[in-house]
């Protein structure tokens, strides 16, 4: 079967360099499956399960605040990611008590010394930590 390219990176390492024979994700503009050879297409995505399939084989990371570039030319998928960790690799007891801090945080504002960047910030965060919660209770 035809695959595709995948690169996942963050700010502070290369995730994953993989082919794939199919990509399932959500982006701003919606959900969608891309396969090789895709039309090109570039989007954002603030929070997104991404399933890699090979055959019968998936794997799935958890991708916060990033971008989607797609090449049909080059058939090659790029992510670019603040965060993007294995599934199987999040603690959501973790979530939670970030989601809290954050809350607090951005509770404190008037009195805190927080410029505008990080109030947006935190508040781009506390959407991510929600959508990331809401999904872990789907389950």
């Amino acid at each position: 079967m035809s695959t595709l390219k995948l690169i996942i990176r963050t700010p502070e390492a290369q995730i994953i360099d993989t082919h794939a024979e199919s990509l399932y994700l959500s982006t701003d503009l919606g959900d969608m499956m891309i396969l090789p050879h895709h039309a090109s297409i570039s989007t954002s995505m603030l929070y997104s399960p991404v399933l890699i399939c090979n055959g019968h084989l998936t794997e799935q990371y958890i991708v916060k605040n990033g971008l989607l570039f797609f090449s049909n030319t080059k058939n090659e998928a790029v992510i670019l990611c603040y965060s993007a960790i294995k599934k199987d690799e999040v603690d959501i007891t973790s979530v939670k008590k970030y989601l809290e801090l954050i809350e607090q945080k951005l509770a404190e504002k008037k009195g805190s010394d927080l410029s505008e960047y990080q109030y947006k910030f935190l508040e781009n965060e506390k959407m991510v930590l929600v959508k990331q919660i809401e999904a872990e209770g789907k389950k």
